[in-house]
Order: C-alpha cells, then sequence, then structure tokens
C-alpha cells in the first residue's frame, strides 16, 4: 500500500509537465564541465544559456543545440540530430561537431561558427539548411558523407542565394 501511494505521489507531482517537451537547460550563471564524461541526450533539445565545457568528454545525439551563452567543445565531440543555432558563443578547440541524420529530416544551423573538425552525415539523404547570410568555417576537418541514391543535401535557408 506505501508503494502504491508513494507511485501516486510521484506521479501527480510530474503531471503538469506531461505536454512539456524535453530538454536540457544549462541556465544562465549556471556551468558545467563534463572532463573525460558524457551527456546522452538521446534526441533531448540542449539550451546553453550559461556555460558548457566539453573537455575531452562528449555530448551524444542532441535534438538540437540552441547556444545562448558559451558552449566550448574542448578536445570532445558534440553529437547534433537536430537543429544548430548559435546566438552566443562557440570555441571549437580541438574538438568535432558531427551532425547526423538516418530519418531523410531537415536540419537548421544557423548563428555564426567556426568549427574545428565538422561531420555531416546521413544514409538517409538528409537536408542541413545553412543560415543565408551567415558564414559557417571549417579549420581542420569537413566530412560530408551520404549513400548512393539518398545523398546529402546542403542548401541555403534563401534559395537561390548560395550558402556560405
Amino acid at each position: 500500500m506505501k508503494a502504491l501511494s508513494l507511485a501516486l505521489f510521484l506521479a501527480s507531482l510530474f503531471a503538469p509537465f506531461e505536454s512539456l517537451s524535453a530538454s536540457v537547460l544549462i541556465g544562465n550563471g549556471g556551468s558545467i564541465q563534463l572532463g573525460d564524461g558524457s551527456l546522452s541526450l538521446a534526441g533531448t533539445e540542449l539550451i546553453v544559456d550559461g556555460e558548457l565545457f566539453v573537455d575531452n568528454g562528449a555530448v551524444d545525439e542532441a535534438g538540437a543545440v540552441n547556444i545562448n551563452g558559451l558552449l566550448d567543445g574542448g578536445n570532445g565531440e558534440i553529437g547534433v540530430v537536430g537543429d544548430w543555432v548559435n546566438a552566443g558563443q562557440f570555441l571549437a578547440a580541438s574538438g568535432r561537431v558531427l551532425f547526423f541524420d538516418d530519418v531523410g529530416g531537415v536540419a537548421q544551423i544557423s548563428g555564426p561558427s567556426i568549427f574545428n573538425e565538422l561531420s555531416i552525415i546521413s544514409p538517409a539523404g538528409g537536408r542541413f539548411v545553412l543560415e543565408s547570410g551567415v558564414a559557417q568555417r571549417v579549420n581542420t576537418a569537413l566530412t560530408i558523407q551520404g549513400v548512393s541514391g539518398f545523398p546529402v543535401q546542403i542548401e541555403s535557408s534563401n534559395l537561390p542565394q548560395i550558402a556560405e
């Protein structure tokens, strides 16, 4: 009986949040250092209003990345399965950002970013839309990989303007 009461109490606490979409928020003034660890998001949105230091760690399967504060890539890897919105400060350091799409979806890449290593991979013909008039730079290595019959598509958000 006690276990049932506890379960009902816990369910009532979380009931008002059912309609909210999942996200991980690092609030303004907040700071997380991954060190050698990882943050596995399984498609959950990552919102960085404070500071996130990837260090030698990894952010896995971020559903979207929204940078309003500081995201320092360190020597780690940031895996993104959705949009990338840089309205803050992204420091690539010597890390890698990997965009992956296995459903043939559309990912928006907006705000100016300088990547150290950037990989855009889609075995399903995913579209990656770069914000028109905003430069995306890659310092070390750029990998774009699709499969035969399902090429990766890179577009400008303002067709027919060329994506930079």
